[in-house]
Formats: C-alpha cells, structure tokens, sequence
C-alpha cells in the first residue's frame, strides 16, 4: 500500500526543490549572452538604434547582448522566432510597429501581440515624406498634381508591408486621391538605396534617417506626418498643415520579451533598459542612427500599445487595407 504522508512528503520537497533552482536562476539572470532580435536588415533605424542600446545594456549587466538579424515576411519571420523562443530573457524582441499593425492586413501571420510582454519603450521619431531631387515638385500640392497627371506610373517607397509608414501612406493616398503604387522592401536601407537610385520617386521614412541625404541635396522634404513640426528640420511643415490631419504615422521601437517570461527576470531588463535609453552618450548614438531615446516603462508601453492597435485598427477598416 501506498504510503500518501510520505509521497505526499517527497513531493513536496521535489517542489520546494524546483523551485528553489528555479528561483536561483532568476536571481542569476543574466549569466550568459542576450540576443535582441531585429526582424530588418542591417543598416536601418532599428537595427542601429538596438546595437547602441543593446551594447549599453550588455556593459550594465556584466554580459554581452547582441544583434541578431532575422529578416523576411514583413518582419514576422524574426517575430515568431522570438514567440517560440524560450521565455527566460535571453531572447528578446525589437518590436517596430509592424508588429502590431502587421495581423490586421495579412492573414495567417505567425504570431500573435498577446505572445509577448512588453520590457520598455526604447526610441521614437516621426516620419516624413520625401521625394528624389529630380521630381520636379516641391511641395505636397504639387506632388499630388503630379501623381495625378501620372496615375500608375509613380512608385514609392514606405517600410515593410504592413508597416505603421505603409498604412500612413495609405491613409495619404485615400485622402489625396492619388494613384501611386507602393514597392515594398525588405528593411529601410533597401528603401533608400531605391530612392536614392531614382527606381521610385518618392518615400515615407523616419526623419532623422533622412537627414544627411536632404542636407546634402539628393533628397527634398515635402512634409512631416505630424501634427507639429520636427524640432531637427522645422522649416518643414506636417500634412495636417498643409490638408492631410489624417495621414500621421510615427515610429517607435518596444523591446519585447515572450509572454511567459517570469517578472523578475521582465524587472532586471527593464530596469537595465532604462538606465541605458537615459544615458547621455546613448542618447547621442541613437539619434545619429536616426530615431530619439524616448523610454516608457512596461506598464506604460501596454498602455500605448492598446491606443496605436485601437487607431490603426480603425485606419485598416477605414482605408480597407491588405496586403
């Protein structure tokens, strides 16, 4: 016969034993190499702005944190990795919006929002529309005009499909009633290299991306998809001065964690994370990479979260996009 006090008893301490490992290995977190995955190709805003922060984080616990690229499917690919991984923060996520608005256009998307659990907001910025310097316009009236005079023979460029850039131009074209056809790329620098290359005329990136290449005279800025002006290039006015209060689209970087990921562990990372983003020195690398350090806690990216899916949900309804 089985004797149940003491079966009883040995579970028990098979437990309290578990868990004491299990608690142990929290408290030991990190012991070892983090990845942030980027689900773009190197050389953007996301991939640059994680390698900076990422480093940072690495020096403040004592362990390496590195970049890993894993690109395709609109940025899904690299996504799901992340939502399968094991969820003990040594698998982490450098969410773009896409990663929200990417379930409501295309079907079957390997993942979905609820896998994950946010650690922080790390950077933000605005988007702008920018054209090649030999179209000949120079303002977003004048675009339109010409777009009109050219239906279907205009291409331009605006992120991964899916993407918050995507949808805004979207968004922009329904307002404009304009006929433009959109290339998709697999990362930003691809979108640029086309824009620059003059294999589309005009595109929708982050400001501060585009920066060097406006100053420089290859690219001319037509607007800032904003409701106010972008302190690095205010000369510029926002669509909803100039008849487009519809079409704003703004970027933004979440470090995601799988959803399971226990909260000692979520605590150690988000702490970290914050003193990273505030630093001075990382400040100054993230903007040359093109986006702004602009940090919120776990608690606060949940809620932001919840407004960006309810705006773009309604934005997809509206404009009846997908891919």
């Amino acid at each position: 016969m089985v004797n149940v006090k003491k079966a009883t008893q040995v579970a028990v301490g098979i437990f309290v034993l578990f868990s004491a490992l299990f608690a142990y290995a929290q408290s030991d977190f990190p012991n070892k190499t983090i990845q942030i995955v980027v689900p773009f190709s190197p050389g953007g805003t996301h991939d640059l702005t994680a390698r900076v922060i990422g480093e940072k984080m690495g020096s403040l616990m004592g362990v390496p944190v590195v970049v890993v690229n894993k690109v395709g499917g609109g940025a899904s690919i690299g996504t799901a990795f992340v939502a399968t991984s094991k969820p003990d923060g040594y698998t982490l996520l450098d969410g773009a919006g896409s990663f929200l608005t990417l379930p409501m256009t295309q079907a079957n998307v390997p993942y979905k929002v609820t896998d994950f659990t946010p650690v922080g907001r790390m950077v933000s910025g605005n988007f702008m529309i920018v054209v090649h310097k030999d179209l000949p316009v120079k303002s977003v009236s004048e675009l339109i005009a010409y777009v009109k005079k050219n239906p279907g023979k205009i291409s331009y460029s605006a992120g991964t499909s899916g993407s918050i850039p995507r949808l805004g131009s979207e968004v922009f074209k329904d307002k404009a009633q304009i006929d433009a056809q959109y290339i998709p790329f697999p990362g930003m620098s691809q979108g640029m290299v086309a824009l620059m290359g003059n294999h589309v005329q005009f595109g929708i990136f982050e400001v501060l991306y585009c920066l060097p290449q406006i100053k420089a005279g290859e690219l001319r800025a037509l607007a800032i998809m904003a409701t106010q002006r972008d302190p690095d290039i205010p000369d510029v006015p926002t669509t909803a001065e100039v008849g487009y209060p519809d079409a704003i689209a703004y970027t933004y970087g979440i470090l995601y964690a799988p959803a399971k990921t226990p909260a000692p562990v979520l605590s150690r990372l988000g702490s970290t994370l914050e003193r990273a983003v505030q630093d001075k020195g990382v400040q100054e690398a993230v903007i040359k990479s093109g986006a702004r350090a602009s940090y919120l806690n776990s608690a606060e990216t949940k809620v932001f979260i919840e407004a960006e899916i309810k705006r773009w949900s309604e934005v997809v309804k509206r404009v009846k996009i997908t891919e």
